[in-house]
C-alpha cells in the first residue's frame, strides 16, 4: 500500500511537468505535420500569403533547440539555398528557413512587415536557440539579409554571396563573403571586404569558378559552418565531423600545391592559405599555413602578383565607369556593337588569364545596367528607348530569361502579339517560371486573353 506521505510529491511532480512541457502545441503540430530532412513549404498564421519554406533535420527532437539559419533569394525562391543547404542542415542539425515572399524590388516597409511576422511565425513552430541566428543571402538577398541584423538581436553571423550590405555603425558581425570569378560584382565584393578590413571584421572571402550565382553546396555549407565554429569554438569544431572534413580536405589541397605558372594562380595559392589562417585562428593547429604565408610574403613573385591584381582591377573599374557613362549618354549602338564585341572576343580566349574572366564580368556588367533600365523604360512607357537598350540587351546576355521576358513586354505594348508569345516561350525556355507574375503584370495585359497565352501558362 502506498503511503499517503510519498504519494502526494509523486503528484505534485506530475502536474509542475505538465505545467511546464518543453514544447508547445503549435509546435508538436509542427513536429508531427512536417517530413523531417525535406524542404517544405509552409505559412504564417493568419496569413496565408506570407509563404516560407523550411528545413529541419532528420533527426528533429521537439524539445530541443535548434540553430537558425535564414537565407534571402532575390527572386523570393526559398527552396533554392535551403536544397543547396539540406545535406548540411542533416548533417550539423540545425533548422533553415527562406521567405518566399522577401524580394528585389519591395520597399523596406513592405520587407519588415513581411520579415518580422515570418521570423515570429519560425519561432511559434520550432524551438530556436537565439543564440545561434545566422544569415545567408545572394545579390539583392545578402542586401536583406544585413539590413535585417537592425531587426534581429544577436544575429552571429551573415553569408553575403554576390554583393556586399550596408554596414551599421554599431559592433561588426562576422561575414563569410563569396563570389563567382566571373560574377559582375566581384569587384564590389572585394571592396565591401577592404572595409571590413578597416572596421577590423573577422571576416573571410571565398571565390569560386562561376557567374552571379549561388556558390553550390559544398561551398555554401563550409561558409555557414565557419560562422558556427567561430560562434562557439573548438569544442564545435573537435565534435563536428563536417567540420574536420572540410579542415582536412584544405589542407590535402594546400599540400599539393603545384608551383604556379601564372600570377593568377600564385595569388589562389596565397588567398585560399589567408582565407584558411582566418577561419581556423585559435581553433586548431595552423602552424603550417603561418609558415607558407610567411614565405609567401618574402617573395618578389607575390608582390608582383599583387601589383599585377591591383592594376587589372583598375582597368575594370573605369571600364566600367565607362559603361556606365555609355548608357548615360545613350551612345550609339554602333559603339555598344564595337565594346561588346570586344568584350566577348576576350572572353572566349581562355589563354589570356585573368583577362578573359574581367571580360567575363564586365559583360555581366552590360547586362546588369541593361536589365535595370529596360525594366524602368518599359514601366515608364518608353518604347523607343526600351527597343534600344534590349538591344544591348541581347547583344550582350542573348540566353538571359529575363531579356525574352521583357522583349514579350515590349512586343506586347508595340502589336506584335506573335513575337510577344515567342519570346514569352524563350523566356520560359531558358528558366523563367513564375506563371503568377505572367498572370498579373500590366505590361502583358494585351496578350493575356489570347489563347496561346493561356496555353502557356498550362504548360
Amino acid at each position: 500500500m502506498i503511503k499517503v506521505r510519498s504519494f502526494i510529491p509523486f503528484i505534485l511532480s506530475l502536474f509542475f511537468i505538465s505545467c511546464k512541457q518543453p514544447f508547445t502545441s503549435e509546435q508538436k503540430e509542427f513536429y508531427l505535420w512536417i517530413k523531417k530532412g525535406e524542404v517544405a513549404e509552409t505559412f504564417c498564421k493568419g496569413n496565408s500569403f506570407n509563404k516560407y519554406s523550411i528545413l529541419v533535420p532528420e533527426n528533429y527532437e521537439l524539445s530541443k533547440a535548434y540553430p537558425l539559419i535564414i537565407c534571402f533569394d532575390p527572386h523570393a525562391d526559398g527552396s533554392l539555398p535551403l536544397n543547396l543547404l539540406k545535406i548540411y542542415a542533416n548533417t550539423a542539425n540545425c533548422v533553415i528557413t527562406s521567405s518566399n515572399r522577401i524580394k528585389n524590388g519591395m520597399s523596406i516597409d513592405e520587407m519588415e512587415y513581411i520579415f518580422l511576422e515570418f521570423l515570429s511565425d519560425v519561432k511559434r513552430k520550432v524551438k530556436i536557440d537565439t543564440s545561434q541566428i545566422y544569415l545567408v543571402g545572394f545579390s539583392g538577398g545578402a542586401r536583406v539579409a544585413g539590413y535585417v541584423t537592425r531587426l534581429v538581436q544577436k544575429v552571429q553571423g551573415i553569408v553575403a554571396c554576390s554583393a556586399g550590405y550596408s554596414l551599421n555603425t554599431g559592433p561588426c558581425i562576422n561575414t563569410i563573403s563569396i563570389a563567382g570569378n566571373e560574377d559582375m560584382n566581384y569587384l564590389e565584393v572585394k571592396q565591401f571586404n577592404k572595409l571590413l578590413d578597416q572596421k577590423q571584421c573577422q571576416h573571410v572571402l571565398l571565390t569560386f569558378n562561376g557567374k552571379h550565382q549561388w556558390p553550390d553546396s559544398n561551398l555554401l555549407s563550409y561558409a555557414v559552418d565557419v560562422l558556427r565554429i567561430w560562434k562557439s569554438g573548438k569544442s564545435y569544431f573537435d565534435t563536428s565531423t563536417f567540420s574536420q572534413k572540410c579542415f582536412k580536405n584544405h589542407m590535402i589541397e594546400i599540400e599539393n600545391f603545384k608551383v604556379a605558372n601564372h600570377w593568377s594562380d600564385l595569388l589562389l595559392q596565397y588567398y585560399l592559405l589567408k582565407q584558411m589562417r582566418m577561419a581556423y585562428a585559435n581553433i586548431t593547429d595552423i602552424n603550417i599555413l603561418n609558415e607558407k604565408i610567411y614565405m609567401l610574403e618574402s617573395t618578389k613573385e607575390l608582390t608582383d602578383a599583387l601589383n599585377n591584381e591591383m592594376k587589372l582591377e583598375e582597368i575594370e573599374t573605369q571600364t566600367q565607369l565607362e559603361i556606365h557613362q555609355a548608357f548615360t549618354a545613350q551612345a550609339n549602338i554602333t559603339w555598344w556593337k564595337n565594346k561588346i564585341s570586344g568584350l566577348q572576343k576576350l572572353a572566349a580566349n581562355t589563354s589570356a588569364n585573368p583577362d578573359y574572366l574581367m571580360a567575363r564580368r564586365l559583360l555581366g556588367y552590360v547586362s546588369l545596367l541593361s536589365y535595370s533600365l529596360s525594366n524602368q523604360a518599359l514601366n515608364s512607357r518608353n518604347w523607343e528607348n526600351t527597343k534600344k537598350l534590349l538591344t544591348i540587351y541581347e547583344m550582350a546576355d542573348p540566353q538571359n530569361p529575363d531579356l525574352h521576358y521583357f522583349k514579350a513586354c515590349y512586343y506586347a505594348n508595340t502589336g506584335e502579339n506573335f513575337f510577344a508569345i515567342q519570346s514569352l516561350k524563350k523566356s520560359v525556355e531558358l528558366g523563367l517560371n513564375h506563371p503568377e507574375k505572367m498572370m498579373v503584370d500590366p505590361l502583358l495585359a494585351p496578350i493575356q486573353k489570347l489563347i496561346q497565352f493561356d496555353s502557356l501558362l498550362k504548360n
